[in-house]
């Protein structure tokens, strides 16, 4: 993995941390998920004029993602609600990769085999 690599994906967990931190430790859970959510509208609004829209047939999914991803949130709320942010994190982040995994396994008939070395 090259250095720049290395970096974004440590921003990227970061940012994630930061932002879940923020929600946990605000008495309204649904306001600052909501200013979450809207903070990134800005940078997608200035990204927008120079990619091209997605194809008709990708449209689905993309509902089908935020439907997915509302649902995340509202659990993600609740569970804040509920539980401790060192134990809630965790779960939160660790259960979509498995998730995935189980689905593409289950209902895609994915091959998830790999090799362990390294290149």
């Amino acid at each position: 993995m090259t250095p720049i690599i290395f970096l974004v994906v440590l921003c990227a967990a970061v940012i994630h941390a930061s932002w879940n931190a923020l929600v946990k430790s605000t008495a309204d859970k649904v306001v600052s998920m909501t200013a979450v959510t809207i903070g990134h509208a800005p940078l997608a609004l200035l990204v927008l004029p120079f990619v091209p829209m997605p194809p008709a047939e990708a449209w689905p999914y993309l509902v089908g993602s935020v439907v997915i991803h509302t649902g995340y949130q509202l659990s993600l709320m609740r569970a804040y609600r509920l539980g401790d942010f060192t134990q809630v994190y965790p779960i939160a982040r660790g259960s979509g990769p498995a998730l995935v995994a189980l689905f593409s396994i289950a209902v895609l008939n994915a091959d998830l085999s790999f090799t362990l070395g390294l290149v």
